[in-house]
């Protein structure tokens, strides 16, 4: 007697208590004044909170406060109810005052300045310091100078009415590699797009570019991003670089121990070549009246395996060194008509100049329209959610009219508008449909799978029609990070493991959201593509914003969102977020057991990057005996809280086990009908495998 065997990943989640919890900090009162203070932390129940203290104060917080006893109440969204007492002592003695560093102590030298600011003190000024090197730099700020590095500096402070404090104060201090480490340039060509790579090793830094022809003179913060680090859209010149210090003093501060570095001039002269990749409907090899351009479509040029992209109009171009090349395009259900030879050689004379190269090319497609779901949004109790729907011509030909239908779950309330119709997509547009919804207010759906299916119809017919429906899902989560990556398989929908036999594309999107504290005007996502996947298949699947692609240094793909004016979170929390979607195949040859890994980094402005989590895929096969089986089993909802259901559709199953991910057996449940709760809230919290058995035939 065969056996089946279906292998699924089971996620048990733990999530945190229901009740509301509140935690109160408090400062005393001191020095005789009513100065003090309670501050609240509000955690579990479900927002939003309101405030009532013993004090009749409604407020988050409370200042000001005479010594006594203070009780705060809290009540949720839901009507339940948490309380804390707080006590302000009366206390004679001065607070911690508040401190920036200001210039760095260069090594072996008292340069340091520190800046302490009155205000946290909490006596009556004017004060008084017994330090020797004292300056008012403004009202209720004074620095302190001719600090030494290493062993912090005592001091004491007394107010007008005898009441002190005594403290410690300590330089930054400069560390002892000064010079930037050149890794590598790049040239520019016509006036820009040169880069600079610089290093410090083990160490975070910031660096101040000069062109000393007087052309460029910025500051590069780097300080929470380690190197090494690329400076980009550069003039061609000579430039010095140079570690940054807080006073901006490149020239004459910490003298023979800082070293301006001499960056030789990008060289010159330096060609481009520039082209567009276009369909000619005419078929004469140039681009004139109906044809039309191929947008995010990559090159690759030899030697060097240099990457270029075309723009949203089939544009694209490439700053290169004198010399011989070749260019080839990835070519996608078309013929490339010209230039005949492929890849297509060119040279780049010593004199430089513009090279143009266009491909003219003609469809084998007459008609594909695609659909693809976005949920970048959060789907959290309590709160509103968000998907986008994106309908895109992937022929040369324009569509018919299109009918798009969405299928959302029946939990959700308030739904908007979930169909729509389109008179018809030119060759290769699209078109964005956003579809918004609130989450209910009831914390029990934690867990819980929404899932999303999405149709389009087209009017003209198509061959391929696999890519009109696509489904995605989110779950209902509390906490969330709302910055990272994520990839899915196409066909197994798995977010962890790619099914070599079954699967065809990572479909990966990128989400990002403003949570400072103003608008951002530009976000730059940088995704270093490893090695495992064909980053010449990469085709962009929909964005939040209007962006612009490109290719930084080897296989780094850049989005550019320029003039985003994206709202702080604070503000407008749908507005706040974005994405950018895109796929990729991986190589050929991909061996079971390969890890597909890539992480993106997330620029607001001139912020230092917001570094994603990885996203991990494990190449896996599956055996064509027993996918019967494994297509009609449904675990859900995954990840859960310990209880979960299995769905057979009517296929009778012998036993269940559960194993670790290890491969140990923890458990065996004996199986009965197609449709059995599960209970093992006794395990803990963590990634899990099920393995299922019926008489039929066998699947590992």
């Amino acid at each position: 007697m065969n056996r089946s065997l279906a292998l699924f990943f089971l996620l048990l989640a733990s999530y945190g208590a229901h009740a509301v919890q509140i935690t109160l900090f408090t400062e005393p009162a001191r020095c005789g004044l009513n100065n003090g203070r309670i501050n609240s932390s509000v955690s579990g129940g479900l927002p939003p909170y309101s405030y009532a203290w013993s004090n009749g104060a409604t407020a988050e917080d409370l200042v000001d406060l005479a010594p006594g006893t203070y009780t705060l109440t809290v009540t949720d969204g839901q009507g339940e109810t948490g309380e804390a007492t707080g006590t302000i002592d009366a206390v004679w003695e001065l607070g911690q005052p508040g401190e920036l560093m200001g210039r760095s102590a260069c090594a072996g030298a008292c340069s340091g300045h520190v800046f302490i600011y009155e205000s946290d003190l909490g006596g009556t000024a004017p004060y008084d310091y017994s330090y020797w090197s004292v300056f008012q730099e403004s009202p209720g700020v004074q620095r302190f100078t001719t600090l030494c590095p290493g062993a912090p500096t005592p001091y004491t402070v007394t107010d007008a009415n005898g009441c002190s404090g005594s403290f410690e104060v300590s330089p930054s201090e400069f560390p002892e590699i000064r010079v930037p480490v050149l890794v590598s340039s790049s040239p520019s060509c016509g006036g820009t797009g040169g880069s600079i790579l610089v290093d410090q090793p083990e160490q975070l830094h910031s660096y101040w570019v000069t062109n000393l022809e007087g052309t460029y003179d910025e500051l590069h913060l780097y300080w929470e991003a380690p190197g090494p680090h690329a400076i980009t859209d550069l003039p061609p010149g000579n430039y010095s670089v140079g570690i940054w210090d807080p006073e901006n003093m490149q020239l004459g501060y910490c003298t023979g121990s800082l070293t301006d570095v001499i960056i030789d001039a990008l060289p010159e002269p330096c060609g481009r070549l520039t082209g567009r990749v276009f369909h000619d409907a005419d078929q004469n090899c140039a681009f004139d009246g109906g044809d039309v351009g191929l947008p995010y479509h990559v090159l690759t040029i030899e030697p060097g395996a240099q990457l270029a992209i075309t723009s949203g109009n089939g544009a694209y171009q490439r700053a290169l060194d004198p010399g011989a090349y070749t260019v080839q395009q990835s070519l996608i259900e078309a013929e490339q008509l010209c230039p005949t030879a492929d890849p297509a050689p060119f040279n780049i004379p010593a004199s430089g100049g513009t090279v143009i190269v266009d491909f003219a090319d003609s469809s084998t497609v007459q008609h594909d329209v695609e659909i693809f779901i976005s949920t970048h949004v959060a789907a959290r109790p309590g709160f509103p959610t968000r998907i986008d729907l994106f309908v895109q011509n992937r022929s040369f030909y324009p569509s018919g009219e299109l009918s798009i239908a969405l299928d959302y779950d029946p939990l959700l309330q308030d739904p908007g508008i979930s169909t729509w119709s389109h008179p018809g997509l030119p060759a290769f547009g699209g078109a964005q449909y956003t579809f918004d919804a609130l989450v209910p207010a009831d914390i029990g759906l934690l867990g819980q799978e929404l899932v999303y299916t999405a149709t389009v119809t087209n009017t003209t017919f198509e061959q391929n029609t696999s890519n009109n429906t696509h489904v995605a899902s989110r779950i209902i989560t509390g906490s969330y990070d709302p910055n990272d990556k994520r990839g899915v398989a196409n066909s197994s929908g798995s977010d962890s493991q790619f099914i070599l036999n079954a699967d065809e594309w990572i479909e990966y999107t990128v989400r990002f959201q403003n949570t400072g504290t103003d608008t951002a005007f530009t976000v730059v996502i940088r995704d270093a593509i490893e090695e495992d996947l064909d980053v010449e298949s990469l085709q962009i699947l929909g964005a939040s914003h209007a962006f612009e692609p490109s290719f930084g240094q080897d296989r780094e793909l850049v989005f550019t969102f320029n003039d985003v004016l994206l709202p702080d979170s604070t503000t407008d929390w749908l507005g706040s977020q974005g994405f950018v979607a895109f796929r990729l195949k991986p190589v050929t040859g991909l061996l079971p057991g390969t890890i597909i890994e890539n992480t993106a980094n997330i620029y607001f402005d001139f912020n230092p990057p917001v570094i994603t989590e990885p996203s991990v895929l494990v190449a896996e096969f599956t055996t064509g005996v027993g996918d019967a089986l494994t297509s009609d089993v449904r675990v859900f909802p995954n990840p859960n809280t310990g209880i979960f259901t299995i769905h057979t559709k009517g296929r009778m199953l012998q036993r269940i086990e559960l194993l670790s991910v290890d491969g140990r057996l923890l458990r065996i449940v004996p199986m009965q009908g197609d449709l059995m709760m599960i209970d093992m809230k006794d395990l803990a919290t963590g990634h899990y495998l099920l393995r299922l058995f019926n008489s039929e035939s066998m699947t590992t």
